[in-house]
C-alpha cells in the first residue's frame, strides 16, 4: 500500500493566516498528519506580492520537507457566473459555455481559463456555475510554490471547496434541499447556496472580521491589535442584551466604560444587521428559494452571538459544521476539509484548473513567467 501513498499540503490562503493540512494520500483514503498556521504579513518593500510573500514563508517555514501542495484561487482572483445554457447534453454545453461567458467578463476570453460545473439538467436546459480565472493569476499563484522546487497537485476555485465541504456531512443533510453557506473572512464574506449538495449560486459580501475589529478599535479607543485580541478573548456576546455590563475578566478592563461598551455593541449589531441584508438579497438574486438551513464558518463566525443574530434579523436557521478537527471545532479549517473532499470527486465534478491550457503548461514546467503583468484590480 505504501506505494500508492504521499504526502501532500492543503492550503488555506487567509488574509489573516494562513492555514494548512498536512495529508497522507493513498488507496482512496486520506490521513490527517498534522495542522498548521503562520499569521500573514505585510510583504517587506521591494519583496513583491504580498501573497506570495507569505505563501512562501508559510512553504519554507513550515513545510521545507513537503513536495505537493493544493491550492486554493480565492474569491478576489477569480470571476464567479451563473450561465442557463439551452442544451442538456454536457459536452455541448461545456462547448458553447465560452460564448455565453464572454460578454459577462470584464476581461477579454482569451486573457482566462474556465472551469465550470453543472448543478441543474433538464428541460433543454443545463444550468451551469462556472468561474474564470486570469492566466496571470494562476501563474502568480504557482510562482512561490515552484521557486520552493515544489510542485501543485491540485488547484480549484475556493466557493467549490466551500461547496464540497458539505459533502463531509450526513446525506440527509444536503439530499432534496437548498442550504446555504457562510464563511466569513477577514476582507469579505463568502456566500454559497447549493441545491442538493451541488454550487448553484456564489456571491462576496462585502463585509468582513476586519469590519468589526475597526469598529472594535474605534469605540473602545485601543490599537488594531488589542481589539482583534478583545474580538477573539473578551467572551462579550452580542446578542446579550447585558453587553454594557462589563464582565470581570474582560481584557483592558481599566480602561473600559459601560457606555463605551454599548456604543461597540451597537456598532458591531448594525454591521452584523448589514450582512443580513445582504444575505437577504443575495438570496432574492439567485435562481433558487430560500434555504432550509445555513452553515456558518471562517474568523468573523468566532464573534459571539453573530448566529443568534442573524438568525434574529433573516429568520434563517443557523448551523456550525458538526465536525471536529483534533479537538477543535472546524469553523476555520473548513476550506482545507471541504479541498480534502473535493480532490477526489469524481471525474465528472472535479474541478481543477491545473486541467486547463495554462494549468497544463504549469505541470510540464512550460510557463514563461510573467508576474510583473499580474493584473491587481479588484474582482466583481
Amino acid at each position: 500500500m505504501g506505494l500508492f501513498q504521499e504526502n501532500v499540503v492543503i492550503v488555506d490562503r487567509g488574509s489573516h493566516e494562513l492555514r494548512a493540512l498536512l495529508v497522507r494520500r493513498g488507496m482512496g483514503t486520506f490521513d490527517i498528519l498534522k495542522k498548521e498556521t503562520l499569521p500573514a504579513l505585510s510583504a517587506p518593500d521591494g519583496d513583491g506580492e504580498t501573497g506570495s510573500y507569505n505563501l512562501l514563508r508559510f512553504i519554507q517555514t513550515l513545510f521545507p520537507d513537503e513536495s505537493v501542495f493544493y491550492l486554493p484561487v480565492t474569491s478576489t482572483e477569480l470571476f464567479a457566473r451563473n450561465v442557463d445554457l439551452p442544451t442538456e447534453n454536457a459536452k455541448l454545453a461545456a462547448e458553447i459555455l465560452a460564448g455565453d461567458l464572454e460578454p459577462l467578463l470584464p476581461v477579454p476570453l482569451e486573457e482566462v481559463e474556465i472551469v465550470s460545473t453543472c448543478w441543474q439538467s433538464g428541460n433543454e436546459q443545463s444550468r451551469i456555475t462556472a468561474f474564470a480565472v486570469e492566466k496571470s493569476q494562476i501563474e502568480l499563484l504557482a510562482d512561490p510554490v515552484v521557486k520552493s522546487g515544489k510542485s501543485i497537485g491540485y488547484m480549484a476555485p475556493i466557493p467549490h471547496l466551500l461547496a464540497s465541504a458539505v459533502n463531509l456531512l450526513p446525506a440527509q443533510e444536503t439530499a432534496g434541499r437548498v442550504i446555504a453557506q457562510l464563511d466569513i473572512g477577514l476582507h469579505g464574506t463568502l456566500f454559497n447556496l447549493l441545491s442538493d449538495g451541488k454550487l448553484a449560486f456564489t456571491r462576496i459580501l462585502p463585509i468582513g472580521g476586519a469590519d468589526f475589529t475597526e469598529e472594535i478599535a474605534e469605540q473602545l479607543g485601543i490599537s488594531i491589535d488589542e481589539a482583534e485580541r478583545f474580538k477573539r478573548d473578551s467572551g462579550v456576546d452580542i446578542s446579550r442584551k447585558d453587553i454594557d455590563e462589563l464582565p470581570a475578566s474582560l481584557p483592558g478592563r481599566s480602561g473600559l466604560t459601560a457606555p463605551k461598551l454599548k456604543r461597540m455593541k451597537q456598532g458591531l449589531l448594525r454591521l452584523v444587521k448589514e450582512m443580513a441584508a445582504e444575505i437577504e438579497r443575495s438570496i432574492l438574486a439567485s435562481p433558487l428559494r430560500e434555504p432550509s438551513h445555513l452553515y456558518i464558518s471562517g474568523g468573523g463566525s468566532l464573534l459571539r452571538g453573530i448566529s443568534d443574530v442573524l438568525e434574529e434579523e433573516t429568520n434563517l436557521r443557523f448551523r456550525r459544521y458538526p465536525l471536529m478537527l483534533a479537538e477543535e471545532g472546524v469553523e476555520q479549517w473548513i476550506i482545507c476539509l471541504g479541498t480534502l473532499h473535493a480532490v477526489g470527486a469524481k471525474k465528472e465534478a472535479r474541478l481543477d484548473l491545473l486541467q486547463t491550457p495554462t494549468g497544463a503548461r504549469l505541470r510540464s514546467g512550460e510557463i514563461r513567467w510573467k508576474i510583473g503583468r499580474a493584473s491587481c484590480r479588484e474582482r466583481v
